[in-house]
C-alpha cells in the first residue's frame, strides 16, 4: 500500500500522530510521488534550492500537501530546507557506505527468505518469472540505454527480488535506502566497468532461490552488494574531491 512508506517518517520523529494524519492525506501522498518522481530523475538536485511555491505549481496542486510531502521526505533525510527553499541532501561518504550497509542485510535477508518460501512452495512461479525477466531487462537496458537508465533498471530488479520475502517493511525502508544511494552516486554514474559480472552475479541471487538455498541465496545477495558498495564509495568520493 502507498501509505507503507509513510511509515519509516512516523518512525523518524516523536509527533506519531500528525504523521499518521499525513499518511491518509491523499494530496500529500500525491505531492510526496509527485516530488519522488522529481528527484529520482534528477529534475530537482543538491545543488538547486526551490521553493515550496515553485514545487506546488511544477505539481499542479496547492502548497498545503507540497510542505506535508517535504517534511516526510526531511523525516527520510532525502531533503534539507535552505532558507525560504528546499533542495535534494546528498549523503556524505559515511552515510552512503551506511545505507549500503542497511541495503546489504535487508536484502540478504529478504533472497534468504524467498528462498525459504520457494523450497516451501509458497512462492509464486509467475513472481519468479518476473523477477528473471527485469534481471534480462536489467542487463539489456544497461548495455543500449547508458548508466542512468541502467541504474534505475537496476532498482527495479533488485527491489522486486527483495519483495518476493513478502515483508511490506523491508520494502518500505529499501526504497529509501535505495533512494539515498541513487542521489549520493547519480553524479559519478558512468558506462558500468562491472557490466557482466553485475549480470552474472544477480543470477546467481536468483539460481540460489530457484534451488531453494537460504543460506546461498543470502551470500550471494550479500556479496553483490559488497562489490556494488565499493565502487558506489570511489565515485563518490572523486566527486566530493571535485566538489
Amino acid at each position: 500500500p502507498r501509505p507503507t512508506r509513510y511509515a519509516i517518517a512516523v518512525a523518524a520523529t516523536d509527533n506519531r500522530r500528525r504523521w499518521r494524519d499525513i499518511a491518509c492525506n491523499n494530496a500529500a501522498m500525491d505531492a510526496y510521488d509527485g516530488l519522488l518522481g522529481l528527484i529520482r530523475s534528477g529534475e530537482l538536485t543538491g545543488d538547486t534550492k526551490v521553493s515550496e511555491s515553485s514545487l506546488a505549481n511544477r505539481l499542479g496542486m496547492s502548497r498545503t500537501p507540497v510542505r506535508e510531502a517535504l517534511r516526510v521526505l526531511d523525516a527520510q533525510s532525502l531533503v534539507v530546507s535552505r532558507g525560504r527553499g528546499v533542495c535534494v541532501r546528498v549523503p556524505g561518504t559515511r552515510e552512503l557506505r551506511e545505507a549500503f550497509e542497511t541495503r546489504c542485510a535487508l536484502e540478504g535477508y529478504a533472497a534468504q527468505r524467498a528462498a525459504e518460501a520457494h523450497h516451501a512452495g509458497l512462492l509464486l512461479p509467475a513472481r519468479l518469472r518476473e523477477v528473471e525477466y527485469l534481471a534480462e531487462r536489467c542487463d539489456e537496458v544497461t548495455r543500449t540505454q547508458g548508466p542512468s537508465a541502467g541504474a534505475e533498471a537496476n532498482r527495479h530488479f533488485h527491489l522486486a527480488t527483495a519483495a518476493l520475502a513478502g515483508n511490506r517493511q523491508i520494502d518500505a525502508l529499501l526504497a529509501v535506502v535505495w533512494d539515498q544511494i541513487a542521489i549520493a552516486s547519480r553524479a559519478g554514474l558512468t558506462a558500468h566497468p562491472r557490466m557482466n559480472a553485475v549480470h552474472d552475479e544477480h543470477e546467481d541471487i536468483l539460481c540460489a532461490i530457484r534451488d531453494g538455498n537460504p543460506e546461498r541465496a543470502r551470500i550471494a545477495a550479500t556479496r553483490h552488494i559488497d562489490q556494488t558498495q565499493h565502487l558506489a564509495e570511489q565515485g563518490h568520493e572523486t566527486q566530493e574531491e571535485l566538489r
